[in-house]
């Protein structure tokens, strides 16, 4: 995989202080939704729809953002490795070897690969239960 590199600012920050953030902003988005009375899980306006997709309802701005730069940074790369990875199923048709194997460089491009590739995997194995 092409190589997806976080910013240099959050570059030297520790595999502990990534985690930190993300749960922090998930705490956030759990007591956001305990307080509006709806399940996590879902949609993320919370309409209690099973995916965005159902729910004509659904705007982007309905999303609970995180102002942490950190969460930030990690959303990006995620993406960066989503657009990556959808190029080289496009121009094979499969799932490329390269996809799997690339090696992050710090631990913010670490932790985002790591939730990439379970939510890669979680997909395809939606995919072959179907």
């Amino acid at each position: 995989m092409k190589t997806v590199a976080a910013k240099p600012e959050f570059a030297g920050l520790t595999e502990e202080q990534v985690v930190d953030a993300i749960d922090a902003y998930e705490a956030q988005v759990e007591a956001y939704y305990a307080n509006q009375g709806q399940e996590e899980e879902g949609c993320a306006c919370g309409c209690g729809h099973d995916d965005e997709g159902s729910c004509e309802d659904c705007d982007e701005d309905d999303e609970i953002k995180s102002d942490d730069p950190i969460v930030q940074e990690v959303e990006r790369l995620i993406e960066a490795y989503s657009q990556r990875f959808d190029e080289l199923c496009r121009d094979s048709g499969e799932v490329p070897e390269e996809a799997l194997t690339y090696k992050p460089r710090n631990p913010i491009e670490q932790v985002s690969f790591d939730i990439f590739t379970d939510a890669l995997h979680d997909s395809l194995m939606d995919e072959d239960d179907e």
